[in-house]
């Protein structure tokens, strides 16, 4: 009894595993269908590939478009962003028409990129014309300083659009430096090394009536990326500085402003005959060095000991320091590089005129002069131009 018992314990489970086993076989999905001739299974095919196959394989490649069209998405916005930080616009038209056949599934996504791209290029355009119309403004206020800095965030702006800003460029420096003074044919008379003097002969040119101020060559620097003076923040000097002469320049910075603005630098013989002028006078202005107060002719170390301070002054400020013919600060202030090479121990050195702000009266004489290394910059160092 106990024999019979264990048999069907164990019967039992084994007949429900084998008929599970046959319902299973007989009703799984995967099966294939069976032909009416032989009860084989054939595939039920489209092209060579199973319709199950096929279901599967649809999504995939759909998937696949809508990676590789995500790819293009991203490339193009990669791009953008570098045509937008480096103000690139007139690249615009040429990006949009190289991606825009490129998308199907993500069109939507892509016109709205597109748009906003478009819309920064227009925005840029009106900007940039601003700042233009802006330019043109100031200039027939004969404010080239100002017109400068207006035409420098345009170029930021939109800096391909050469033509338009060109043009501004080209009237600010027609209109930098409008004071030339004539200084007509004369004659100086030179003392030599050996204390013997001779004349020279000095024709007629042309030569500013300022030293150079830092605002004109901020207008240099804006229009040309020369490295501006070391003690400035920027290309633009601080506000209180806009009208003293430029200094801690070299010679090569002064040669290449002159330069720039289609004129040269004088030489150290045409200085002079701008100072003494015909009469052999000792300073611009006269033979007496006057110290009174408000009646200074120079800024030079004796001015800046009344006020308590060594200073440069803004150009022409001491009107009593005029030469004959009306140009100023051709003592005292700065000194001036001039175009006049000298050579010490086989190293080329320029002549620097006029004196400086840290000079006594000794120093500003019509014929005082000394030679420079060119590479050497100074706090009371500038120039003025000629032509």
């Amino acid at each position: 009894m106990r024999e019979l018992v264990k048999v069907t314990i164990i019967f039992v489970p084994l007949t429900l595993i084998a008929g599970y086993v046959i319902w299973k076989h007989e009703n799984d999905p995967s099966k294939n269908k069976q032909n009416s001739d032989g009860g084989h299974a054939i595939p039920v095919t489209t092209g060579t590939t199973t319709t199950s196959t096929e279901t599967k394989q649809e999504p995939n490649k759909e998937e696949t478009n809508l990676q590789k069209e995500s790819r293009f998405l991203e490339e193009f916005i990669q791009k953008r962003d570098v045509l937008k930080n480096e103000q690139q616009w007139e690249k615009v038209d040429e990006l949009v028409s190289e991606f825009e056949p490129k998308f199907i599934l993500l069109k939507d996504k892509f016109e709205l990129f597109k748009h906003d791209l478009l819309s920064k290029r227009k925005e840029a355009e009106g900007t940039f014309a601003g700042w233009i119309e802006q330019a043109e403004k100031y200039l027939a206020q004969d404010k080239c300083f100002e017109a400068m800095k207006c035409v420098k965030r345009s170029i930021a702006l939109y800096p391909n659009k050469k033509q338009a800003t060109d043009l501004i460029v080209n009237q600010i420096k027609l209109k930098l430096i409008t004071d030339m003074v004539t200084v007509p044919e004369s004659t100086i008379t030179i003392k030599n090394k050996d204390n013997t003097i001779k004349e020279s002969k000095v024709p007629t040119f042309r030569l500013s009536k300022y030293e150079i101020t830092s605002a004109q060559y901020s207008c240099f620097i804006m229009a040309t990326n020369h490295l501006p003076p070391q003690q400035w923040r920027g290309t633009e000097p601080a506000k209180e500085m806009e009208n003293i002469p430029i200094v801690l320049i070299t010679y090569f910075d002064a040669q290449e402003f002159a330069k720039w603005i289609g004129k040269r630098l004088p030489t150290s013989e045409e200085l002079e005959a701008a100072c003494s002028y015909n009469d052999s006078r000792i300073y611009p202005w006269g033979n007496e060095f006057t110290s009174k107060e408000n009646e200074y002719n120079a800024a030079s170390a004796e001015y800046c000991n009344s006020l308590g301070k060594m200073t440069i002054t803004t150009v022409g400020l001491l009107k009593n320091g005029a030469s004959k013919l009306g140009i100023h600060d051709l003592a005292g202030n700065v000194w001036e590089w001039t175009s006049t090479k000298v050579t010490i121990d086989d190293i080329d050195h320029y002549v620097i005129k006029g004196g400086s702000y840290l000079t006594f009266k000794e120093a500003l004489t019509c014929s005082s002069q000394m030679p420079e290394d060119p590479n050497l910059r100074h706090y009371d160092l500038g120039f003025r131009v000629a032509e």
